[in-house]
């Protein structure tokens, strides 16, 4: 059985599970979450304490401006580890939240096509992650995969997972039929959450599909005090369309006052550990303001600002 099979049923725990704390909770986390990638280009991650220093600057700046907030809204979550980081931090230093974490892509599943090759699928059974013997590959193709020939493989991979998959019209129905019949194949389990545990079944986490590109379900119109977009607005990934059009979706889930923060690794450097960003407060009926900045500031800040 593959790694990815095995993880399925590590995602499918609860926040206060004992298991969360164990060598092989951590394993599973790491064979789903690394080399993947959402369908729109970001990448999901279980890396942890990357954003200790914004999450100090916050407090400060709440503590200083006698803001109160009650809603966090993290958008793009990923794997949610740091987002669970966050909630803790803010808890220890008597700051309670109500916390709606939404990405893209949550819902998925794994099908174990034969003993050597698993994938992981989102819900209309895009492939998400290969695992060849053992081996974990992302589906998309880098410039460095064309020159290395590896592109050719992951190509065929695509092209046999949708072959494999051709009588599969619904990946819900497949895996409850698999669940039957433990030697079909290929052998498809979940649906599961593409979402840590340390997330799932809390009373203070509402875990949500969202798209910033698109207007805000009624849930989430004016509903956050506190907002949270890292390592997903980049003007490599989107366009200035697009761009000004998230700055415009995210004012649409703020409340009046609310912080924003907008951050993500410094491209500059080329180093993940150090982060740059902008924290604007959404004062102004359909803008923000800039209230402070990390390093050089967000790349995309000016998108916030012309609104």
């Amino acid at each position: 059985m593959s790694a990815l099979l095995k993880a399925v049923d590590y995602l499918m725990l609860r926040h206060d599970s004992p298991e969360l704390q164990s060598r092989e909770f951590r394993k599973a986390l790491e064979s789903v979450f690394t080399h993947l990638k959402n369908p729109n280009g970001t990448w999901k991650t279980t890396r942890r304490g990357r954003h200790r220093q914004i999450d100090a600057i916050v407090l400060e700046l709440i503590r200083s401006k006698g803001l109160n907030p009650r809603v966090f809204l993290d958008i793009g979550v990923a794997s949610g580890v740091t987002t669970a980081e966050t909630i803790n931090y803010f808890a220890r230093n008597g700051l309670t939240l109500y916390t709606i974490a939404t990405d893209i892509c949550l819902d998925a599943y794994v099908a174990q096509v034969n003993t050597c090759f698993a994938v992981l699928l989102g819900p209309v059974k895009q492939p998400l992650k290969f695992e060849v013997c053992g081996l974990s590959l992302a589906p998309h193709c880098s410039r460095s995969d064309y020159l290395s020939g590896l592109a050719w493989l992951k190509k065929g991979l695509n092209v046999y997972t949708s072959w494999s998959l051709r009588d599969t019209s619904d990946l819900s129905l497949a895996a409850q039929a698999s669940e039957r019949q433990a030697a079909s194949r290929p052998l498809i389990k979940g649906p599961f959450m593409l979402i840590t545990p340390e997330l799932q079944g809390r009373s203070d986490v509402s875990i949500q599909v969202d798209n910033i590109l698109q207007p805000p379900p009624p849930a989430l119109l004016r509903c956050a005090d506190m907002v949270r977009i890292a390592h997903v607005l980049r003007p490599d990934r989107f366009t200035p369309a697009e761009l000004t059009q998230a700055a415009r979706g995210i004012r649409e889930r703020c409340a009046d006052n609310a912080l924003v923060v907008v951050c993500r690794s410094n491209p500059r450097q080329r180093k993940k550990s150090t982060l740059e960003g902008t924290i604007f407060m959404a004062d102004t009926p359909s803008g923000f303001t800039v209230l402070d900045r990390i390093g050089a500031g967000s790349e995309v800040e000016r998108y916030f600002t012309n609104l």
